[in-house]
């Protein structure tokens, strides 16, 4: 049974989030250079690793530990490989133009890594704190609009890989943490239960449409489908995983992944054949 957040509940969960961000998400990465203008280090060469974070209107708490749990695979897995994270919130329209919030490269040069931490965690506290209230660490935002925006996050996601240096070349793993719960004219994850053909016959649709990203060579990691703090049935979590799935594969990606909980993440090593 799940229970609607007080606003005291919800903002203390988010100062809790900070908090596992400021003392452990970060502490274990290894050396490396931001990825922001003007900052000092090599150009990072392995996986590039971009988290999403959808900021959904369902006040689960669930997804705020999922989101937590995600930013610490997704650092770890672009540090241990010398790579790139990107980080962004899906809230505004500023992800769509496929410059992601935080970008940090993890170099192979490790004599600074203290200071190339405490960049990476200063960028996420920036991004934290400042006042469009986008987060990282915080599954939902109570007043926003119901539904997911994943759609438009792959194509700015697809960008944002394109955007990066060696980015067609490069192992690319993309995490989104997200119930995935669409609510437009032509489905409703809430009220309808859609079987397999009616999933590939919608898939198809917003391939007729053009909204298909090219996730070619990407492998897609989704945390948290289904999961919200509204009555979802388990035939509606499987057709709401069924649908990202097939979209994600539809969209050329690698390897689609699909977990109920954070701490389940696990990015293949870079090199791991498909």
């Amino acid at each position: 049974m799940r229970t609607r957040l007080s606003r005291r509940q919800a903002a203390l969960i988010t100062t809790t989030a900070m908090a596992v961000i400021a003392s452990t998400v970060l502490a274990g990465c290894g050396g490396g250079g931001s990825a922001s203008a003007g900052a000092s280090g090599d150009p990072a060469e392995g996986r590039i690793v971009a988290l999403m974070v959808d900021q959904t209107c369902d006040a689960s708490p669930q997804l705020t530990q999922f989101s937590v749990d995600a930013l610490h695979a997704s650092v770890d897995a672009a540090a241990a490989d010398k790579g790139t994270f990107l980080g962004e919130a899906i809230t505004t329209d500023e992800y769509q133009k496929g410059t992601f919030a935080i970008a940090h490269n993890f170099t192979s040069d490790r004599a600074n890594d203290a200071g190339q931490r405490r960049d990476l965690r200063n960028q996420v506290a920036d991004f934290e704190s400042g006042p469009e209230g986008h987060s990282l660490t915080q599954g939902y935002k109570p007043g926003t609009k119901c539904g997911s925006d994943l759609i438009n996050a792959m194509t700015a996601a697809e960008r944002a890989f394109s955007g990066t240096p060696g980015g067609s070349t490069r192992t690319k793993d993309l995490v989104f943490v997200t119930n995935g719960i669409l609510q437009e004219e032509d489905v409703d994850f809430v009220h309808d239960t859609l079987n397999q053909n009616a999933i590939n016959a919608l898939v198809a649709k917003k391939k007729k449409q053009g909204l298909l990203p090219d996730l070619t060579g990407v492998r897609v990691h989704y945390v948290g489908l289904g999961v919200a703090d509204r009555p979802i049935t388990a035939p509606q979590v499987k057709a709401i995983e069924s649908f990202w799935v097939a979209f994600a594969k539809r969209a050329g990606a690698t390897d689609v992944t699909s977990v109920r909980a954070g701490n389940q993440v696990a990015l293949p090593s870079a090199g791991d054949a498909e």
